[in-house]
């Protein structure tokens, strides 16, 4: 069975409700697994952890979402990207 993340970074969504963004910026944690999941997420900055998960959905709550991010540094032993997440970046270090 699966471990939950000890943090997740979560939005919910309505269809009709397209616009919403949720944007990280900065995560540094000594926390040993860090979750970035949701509709339209948007992630920039320094994100740091231990293991480092982004998906599109929480259980089956959302399909067919975005993960996008301009410029972001990772620092993880393991990074995940979940195949339902349509993942962008212009920089990743």
């Amino acid at each position: 069975m699966e471990r939950k993340p000890d943090i997740c970074v979560f939005v919910s969504a309505l269809t009709h409700e397209r616009d919403i963004r949720t944007c990280v910026r900065d995560i540094n944690t000594q926390l040993s697994h860090v979750g970035v999941a949701g509709p339209n997420l948007e992630v920039t900055g320094r994100v740091k952890a231990l293991k480092v998960t982004f998906e599109s959905t929480v259980g089956a709550l959302h399909t067919n979402s975005k993960l996008s991010a301009r410029s972001i540094i990772l620092k993880a032993q393991h990074i995940f990207i979940k195949p339902e997440a349509l993942f962008t970046c212009s920089k990743l270090r």
